[in-house]
């Protein structure tokens, strides 16, 4: 509306209510209008005001010094509370401080105005009940007084009805929305994994309830709050709390033990930031869980690199953004004293950047220590390669880890691999093994592969075994600038061309097994194997040891020997052995 039209406006209201402009004399005559509902909806009723508007705004400027203002609407033959202001400065004030921080609330936005269920108040009434005992201001204490006189009445059903639940631990899907206020810690299931969160926001509407919580969990930089949905739908009667999928840790039997378990738990993913060489005992999911409506639980045993950051790198994936948590909201990576640059030149990757300490991948990450607050929200499921499949994963963080630190036999011992496991076992890095087929056979399978194996390595300082290899020309221009580690293996050196040979620092000899060797390799296969399973001799040992054998007819024969021994229950006999042995021979 023009300024003029809303001037004019005016002034045919001033007329209308027989007033007259200041300085006049009173008017002698009051102008009635009539309203009729349509549709006759209700009984016709007389006004001062031509139009509906400014009737409202009358209204509005004549009850602007009341403290409370209370919208009823009539539904049926009952009236029912519509919505609630709050206009008392001092008032205002208690309501700024008892609902401070509650999650996507802004009271200048909404002026201080609520309407059904009114869930802040609900939420915050035991909040407003402890500040009108403690408030030191007599204002403010008596505003809070006057507060919870007026809302009582409205408050009051909810407040019982909240203490029903508590009492018999059931609840109504109409009453969800009370168990789960901002900022209330919950239980739920991440890829079959007890996890805690907690509430951000809660909608209920018609026949479902959407609760969106957060959870802290790490990019490969920093630590921050990750978001989370789950959606109710509606069911009839009463559930008890505990059953849900998603439920407050409140009433839980054991809450203390839950809480214990779960900071336990998250000191190991505290622990696990940045990158780390472990070996893992558990139960692996894939990298991108979150995309697949049906997540498949794999096990994992053995030699794995946790390290999100070089995830995302790997698979040109952006770094996913997280809300800062409270500590370092402000802050800006590089800029925080707890900030930590490091570059990754051993199997722990715990070493800070030095002018001695030269590695080949360098990165920057917020490692600040987490509170057990925050450590109880943290994810269970941490990013890492599994060097045995050679891909990403999600790795459980309620199973066993361990540093990779003692030499680990392998299933598939010859003689090149083991001085390859053997090296890199001593410098505490992982080694990255391919062989032939995992490099492809076109040249741009090789290039990828390659590229993709070289790139891991660089960042984890690691060291690479291509087993079994043809050397080709994108190899080498891949070996060119390579500045790692890197074992080749092959039964062809004969055939080795010239020009990949200058490339090569070193040619170590293999010759075979020595009977010293031979008995010692026969002896750890059968401790491997259970020694109280054989019927072993130093005598025996000698006989087997003379035998021109390698480490894996060793270990194979070993095998075999027990798959026959299995029916009788006995023990394996050394003579059974010697003979499968001098069969192979």
């Amino acid at each position: 509306m023009s300024s003029d039209k809303k001037r004019r406006r005016e002034i045919d209201d001033v007329e209308e209510k027989g007033s007259s402009p200041p300085g006049s004399t009173p008017a002698l005559v009051s102008t009635w209008y009539k309203r009729v509902c349509k549709q006759n909806a209700c009984s016709p009723r007389w006004s001062e005001f031509r139009h509906p508007e400014t009737e409202h705004e009358a209204l509005v400027a004549r009850t602007a010094s009341v403290p409370i203002i209370h919208r009823l609407a009539k539904k049926g033959d009952r009236w029912e509370t519509g919505s609630i202001t709050v206009q008392d400065i001092t008032m205002r004030k208690v309501l700024t401080e008892v609902l401070k921080y509650y999650q996507d609330l802004d009271l200048h936005v909404q002026d201080y105005t609520f309407t059904p269920p009114f869930q802040p108040l609900c939420d915050r009434w035991e909040a407003l009940g402890r500040f009108r005992q403690t408030a030191e201001e007599p204002d403010l204490k008596q505003a809070a007084l006057k507060l919870v006189d007026f809302l009582t009445p409205t408050v009051a059903p909810s407040v019982a009805s909240m203490e029903h639940i508590r009492k018999t631990g059931t609840i109504r899907f109409a009453d969800l929305w009370r168990i789960f206020p901002p900022e209330t810690l919950v239980s739920a299931i991440f890829y079959g994994v007890e996890t805690t969160i907690s509430v951000m926001q809660c909608h209920q509407k018609g026949g479902s309830c959407k609760i969106k919580a957060k959870f802290i969990d790490w990019n490969g930089k920093r630590a921050g709050f990750c978001s989370a949905s789950h959606i109710f739908n509606q069911y009839s009667g009463y559930r008890r709390i505990t059953s849900l999928a998603v439920f407050p840790i409140s009433f839980l039997e054991d809450e203390v033990s839950y809480r214990a378990s779960m900071v336990a738990r998250g000191k190991i993913f505290e622990k696990l930031r940045g990158y780390h060489f472990m070996i893992a005992n558990g139960t692996k999911i894939s990298p991108t869980a979150h995309e697949d409506p049906q997540v498949v639980r794999h096990p994992i045993a053995g030699k794995v690199c946790i390290d999100t950051y070089a995830y995302y790198q790997s698979s040109d994936r952006p770094l996913p953004r997280l809300k800062p948590l409270p500590q370092d909201e402000g802050s800006q990576e590089g800029e925080n004293e707890n900030i930590t640059k490091r570059n990754n030149t051993t199997g722990s990757g715990d070493l800070e950047e030095t002018s001695d300490n030269k590695g080949p991948m360098k990165r920057v990450e917020n490692l600040q220590p987490l509170t057990d607050d925050q450590r109880l929200l943290a994810t269970p499921w941490v990013r890492g390669f599994d060097l045995t499949s050679k891909e990403w994963c999600q790795i459980c963080l309620a199973w066993e880890f361990a540093e990779a630190k003692s030499l680990a036999q392998s299933e598939d011992i010859d003689d090149f691999t083991f001085t390859a496991e053997a090296m890199a076992d001593k410098a505490r890095v992982p080694l990255y093994a391919m062989s032939a087929a995992e490099l492809g056979t076109t040249p741009a399978d090789v290039e990828k592969a390659l590229s993709h194996a070289l790139g891991l390595c660089r960042m984890w300082n690691a060291m690479l075994l291509l087993d079994e290899v043809d050397l080709v020309s994108i190899f080498l221009r891949k070996l060119e600038y390579y500045q790692g580690t890197m074992f080749l293996t092959t039964n062809r050196i004969a055939s080795i061309d010239s020009a990949f040979q200058s490339r090569v620092d070193l040619f170590p000899p293999y010759y075979d097994l020595t009977s010293t060797a031979r008995r010692e390799v026969w002896c750890n296969f059968i401790k491997r194997a259970g020694q109280d399973k054989f019927d072993v001799t130093d005598e025996s040992l000698e006989k087997l040891a003379a035998l021109p054998l390698n480490g894996r007819e060793i270990k194979n024969l070993i095998k075999s020997a027990l798959l026959l021994s299995l029916g009788n229950g006995a023990k394996v006999s050394m003579n059974r052995v010697f003979m499968l042995a001098e069969r192979r021979v």
